[in-house]
């Protein structure tokens, strides 16, 4: 029968107690480790660690316990932070493969819906580039699912103040601007993205928003003629909220790959509400410009005068104000007479 290796040992033969209790548990380490027990010790083909020696021998006692505890403490140490990094990895990984499988699964169901529709092959390709360049810049198959819809109103105003604030400091709309006319036009600007050789709006139809150029290059154009290019930090198609019910009179088309804020009629109406001279900022931004016809600045200011509602309401708002006022001073006067009146009685 042949023996343990550990009755083959004899450092471990001379130890006792717990001093053998380290020795067994650092060589049992060690093992697991797959090295061998001290930088000097060897193993044989038919025991683990035989020592063949005395010189072997005094070796391995210069090897201390404290070095052996250690050694021990270090592997231990040494394994966790092995199992925590090897974790992380793991965790990014299974992240990107779900991401991955639901940028994918999104794709499939896209192109079993175009190829219901029976769409051209050249328009799928440019809808699938338009769904890689919406991941590929926010990350998401949905350009209007975010988690900002969960966020409470000041933690929407602080992101869309971070996003839109090249916008706010380039633009010169904003300069004169005060600042909650800024925060309702930011919190109103909706995202928006068109992809090369794509059409922001055409000739003829009617205009309903206007554009703040947010990332690449657009180009207005009438007939094949280009007319004006615009860059990032411009804005464009106000005048289509100045004047109502007025068709676009050229093309906007996408030079690159373009990120746009919008702004829509609806909403510029309600921001006009509350601060009426946001409609003359526009006129007197228009008439800066100088390529603009003098006709056209001029139809602008008379729709602007002639529909500058919000500021009759907000004076007839304010009459209403005082006459309830004064409806309930009167009333609690005749009140007070009442009772006095039937105290008298009595």
């Amino acid at each position: 029968m042949s023996t343990s290796w550990c009755s083959e040992q004899p450092l471990l033969l001379k130890k006792r107690g717990l001093g053998r209790w380290w020795f067994s548990i650092y060589v049992s380490f060690m093992m697991l480790y797959g090295e061998n027990i001290g930088p000097t010790t060897t193993v044989s083909n038919h025991h683990l660690l035989r020592i063949s020696n005395a010189k072997k021998l005094t070796e391995i006692r210069s090897y201390a316990q404290p070095e052996r505890i250690f050694v021990v403490g270090a592997i231990i140490v040494g394994q966790i932070v092995s199992a925590v990094v090897i974790g992380n990895i793991s965790l990014v990984l299974t992240n990107q493969q779900c991401q991955a499988a639901t940028y994918q699964q999104k794709l499939d169901r896209a192109m079993e819906s175009m190829q219901s529709m029976h769409l051209p092959s050249n328009l799928q390709s440019r809808i699938l580039k338009y769904y890689d360049v919406l991941w590929t810049r926010h990350r998401t198959m949905d350009a209007k699912s975010s988690f900002v819809n969960d966020l409470n109103p000041s933690l929407k105003t602080d992101i869309s103040l971070f996003l839109n604030r090249d916008i706010i400091a380039s633009n010169p709309l904003f300069r004169n601007c005060p600042d909650g006319m800024i925060l309702s036009v930011v919190k109103a600007l909706k995202v928006s993205l068109y992809l090369q050789g794509c059409h922001l709006t055409r000739e003829g139809e009617l205009g309903v928003q206007m554009f703040f150029l947010q990332d690449g290059e657009v180009v207005a154009a009438s007939k094949g003629k280009a007319l004006t290019h615009y860059q990032k930090g411009a804005y464009f198609g106000e005048i289509s909220l100045l004047i109502p019910s007025r068709p676009r009179q050229c093309d906007l088309i996408a030079i690159s790959n373009v990120e746009i804020r919008e702004l829509n009629r609806v909403d510029f109406e309600a921001i006009c509400f509350d601060f009426p001279n946001m409609k003359r900022i526009l006129i007197e931004n228009l008439k800066q410009q100088n390529y603009l016809d003098p006709k056209l600045i001029l139809r602008c200011e008379a729709f602007t005068s002639s529909f500058d509602i919000p500021g009759r309401i907000k004076s007839i708002e304010g009459k209403l104000d005082t006459l309830s006022a004064q409806l309930n001073i009167l009333t609690t006067h005749v009140v007070k007479r009442e009772k006095m009146i039937i105290q008298k009685n009595k």
